[in-house]
């Protein structure tokens, strides 16, 4: 087994309470030859008490901390302090299983992949289920075969580009090229990062094992019920995400497609529920803000239509692109009843 420096990368804001869980996973692990890079993102509780507790004596974790700036550009600031051959991320809630650090570089030194891509457990109230990746499985997938890939449709297909957790990835792949996590991002800041590591890696290699367990938590951005400037959110996440493709040259109709599709059969659903969730509820207003903005109207002229869409949600799509907003307005009031 190779001997190969690994580091683990493990933003944290107010997990001082959760800590042990995720820690105790790393000390467990049956590959020792870790760096533990712990950044603690400007937190109010006793985070940097219980690091200091649970590292003690333990020579490969290493403590940081600066001012809130958000769990991207912590992983950012990270990445160029990590020493090792391999970037891990992992959130402060989350753990990983005994084996799997070891059977990731394992993977990688049979297939030479830059980015071994692998499943994850889903864990809510005490219950855990597979998730598994929709990679393609046991094959090297290369630059061009990646490129293809963004332009299939499949199901699952929104989920290529989540969660950089379940990706060991070769940090030169990150310095040589120069990939950070997006500016003032603060949802979906996987998605632009993940996408740029794909595009840029010359092999990913993708496993079944469910080797990350991933905790549903109430509070985290993602569940809150209502949040500030989620539209300008996603906003910055398509502009990101399309300057990206651009500057790979992939500025055809395949990957415009697959880009509104994403936009329109995904993030739109979240757009609807969050603003549900507002003061004012879905005004008309809003409704025409969002439709005649650089986004949808960009998803408007280059969408198609899913094979994989559920019909409820075809006539909601479809409602919105034709700009029937009234019909839309009482559609949406039934089915968030």
């Amino acid at each position: 087994m190779t001997h190969t420096l690994t580091s683990i990368i493990i933003p944290m804001y107010n997990v001082g309470d959760k800590l042990d869980k995720c820690l105790n996973s790393i000390k467990n692990q049956t590959y020792n030859n870790l760096e533990v890079i712990l950044f603690n993102d400007g937190s109010s509780d006793h985070t940097r008490q219980a690091c200091e507790n649970l590292t003690k004596g333990d020579v490969r974790f290493k403590y940081f901390e600066h001012k809130n700036i958000g769990p991207g550009k912590t992983r950012d600031k990270a990445i160029r302090l990590a020493t090792g051959e391999f970037i891990f991320f992992l959130d402060a809630d989350d753990t990983i299983e005994p084996e799997t650090i070891e059977i990731l570089l394992k993977t990688q030194k049979e297939t030479k992949a830059d980015i071994v891509n692998y499943s994850y457990n889903y864990i809510r109230k005490g219950v855990r289920e597979k998730r598994q990746s929709v990679f393609p499985k046991n094959k090297l997938i290369k630059k061009e075969d990646f490129k293809s890939l963004l332009k299939e449709d499949f199901p699952n297909k929104k989920e290529l580009l989540w969660f950089s957790t379940i990706n060991l990835i070769k940090r030169n792949l990150i310095i040589d090229n120069n990939i950070y996590h997006t500016d003032g991002l603060k949802v979906g800041v996987d998605s632009t990062f993940n996408l740029s590591c794909f595009l840029n890696a010359d092999g990913i290699y993708s496993i079944n094992n469910a080797l990350y367990n991933y905790y549903y938590n109430e509070n985290s951005l993602t569940q809150k019920p209502y949040r500030e400037n989620f539209f300008e959110n996603i906003e910055l996440q398509f502009s990101s995400k399309k300057n990206i493709l651009e500057s790979h040259g992939l500025n055809s109709k395949p990957y415009y497609k697959d880009l509104a599709r994403y936009y329109l059969q995904h993030s739109l659903f979240y757009l609807f529920q969050n603003e549900s969730q507002s003061k004012n509820g879905i005004t008309i207003g809003w409704l025409k803000m969002i439709r005649k903005s650089v986004l949808f109207n960009f998803c408007a002229v280059h969408y198609e239509y899913s094979t994989y869409l559920p019909l409820k949600k075809k006539i909601i799509v479809f409602l919105f692109r034709k700009k029937l907003l009234i019909i839309l307005q009482n559609a949406l009031k039934f089915q968030m009843k």
